[in-house]
């Protein structure tokens, strides 16, 4: 079991790793075609988003990990009801994400409003919480190469798409925007295949309310854990553009 438990842990420290050493040797080449503009727009975007990041799935990771423990058996159904759910509830997040993202669009970004407002919402659009339910999978199943392979090839990706994007086109911002939906819409693509074909695991859509209902009482109290990372590491790029 601790073999089992090391092994795993080095697989998604690596993979998860790789991608941000290859950012971060592509710094240099991408940082001579960037302004702090670019770098300002990208901050406050990315904590405006992360503001209520945790309101896409509404706390239900939790109840997708409590299911496939207490019920091993017959977790699929369960699953494919909330999936249908967050599916629905996907549509009304990317609304309010998307107004929220043009309140705080900052003024040096508003020629561009539109756009980056399709970017950020486009994933959720058109496949909600597959990635979700897809790592959950894996991980639960004690499979980390999928999800490893999935970090390491679309992480790389990203990069790869981040360099062409600023230093051949000369996009600044705008790169990085369209690299991270690109990567995202990808993801998504890469767990829908295999969730919705192999493991039948497709959204209801015509849920048992009570049973989403009772989901929700449980899930709603995890929603502020959600907020630490944020507030530790992005908060301070959101009140400043409040107070700036």
């Amino acid at each position: 079991m601790l073999k089992r438990i090391l092994s795993h842990t080095f697989i998604y420290g690596v993979a998860q790793q790789l991608p941000k050493l290859a950012a971060l040797l592509s710094l240099p080449i991408v940082t001579k075609y960037l302004t702090q503009t670019d770098f300002g727009v990208l901050g406050v975007i990315t904590a405006t988003v992360g503001g209520i990041s945790a309101f896409a799935n509404l706390g239900l990771n939790v109840i997708i990990g409590n299911v496939f423990y207490k019920h091993p058996n017959h977790y699929k159904l369960a699953w494919r009801q909330l999936y249908g759910f967050l599916i629905i509830w996907n549509f009304a997040y990317s609304i309010m994400l998307g107004v929220i993202i043009y309140l705080f669009i900052p003024i040096e970004a508003q020629d561009n409003t539109w756009m980056i407002i399709f970017l950020n919402i486009i994933p959720f659009l058109v496949f909600g919480p597959t990635a979700v339910f897809g790592r959950s999978y894996y991980q639960f199943k004690q499979k980390p190469i999928p999800i490893a392979i999935r970090s390491l090839i679309i992480g790389l990706l990203s990069v790869m798409l981040n360099v062409i994007l600023i230093s051949q086109y000369h996009l600044g911002y705008m790169g990085w925007f369209i690299s991270i939906a690109f990567s995202s819409l990808v993801m998504n693509i890469s767990y829908w295949i295999p969730l919705n074909l192999r493991l039948n695991i497709t959204p209801i859509l015509f849920f048992k309310r009570r049973y989403i209902k009772e989901s929700l009482r449980v899930s709603f109290p995890i929603i502020p854990h959600y907020y630490s990372n944020y507030l530790l590491n992005s908060s301070d790029q959101l009140i400043m553009k409040i107070y700036f």
